[in-house]
């Protein structure tokens, strides 16, 4: 899947009826993309089945109870190896979940 980047500029420039065509396009790209990464999740659940690995859909409160854990531990780390990691981190904690 690839995405169809275009400046706002040249955006801006189509009729109405283009852009609501390209909105139109784009919800299908995105309900087409989304399905297929699904399926891929589906695929890699049922081999690592096979091989018996559990595997579990997490739910919010257990994401929010692992981003805890590693932002006092590896993220703590790894923002403490260089100004540049430092940085990298604040920008990834500053993105709402």
């Amino acid at each position: 899947m690839a995405p169809l980047i275009m400046s706002k500029l040249t955006f801006d420039a189509f009729s109405k009826g283009q852009q609501d065509m390209m909105r139109m396009l784009g919800a299908e790209a995105e309900q087409q993309a989304m399905a297929a990464a699904a399926a891929d999740d589906q695929k890699v659940a049922e081999l690592y089945g096979r091989h018996g690995v559990t595997v579990v859909d997490l739910d919010a409160a257990a994401i929010d109870k692992w981003r805890a854990l590693a932002r006092a531990t590896a993220w703590k780390r790894y923002a403490e190896k260089t100004p540049l990691s430092a940085q990298l981190i604040k920008l990834a904690e500053s993105v709402e979940p």
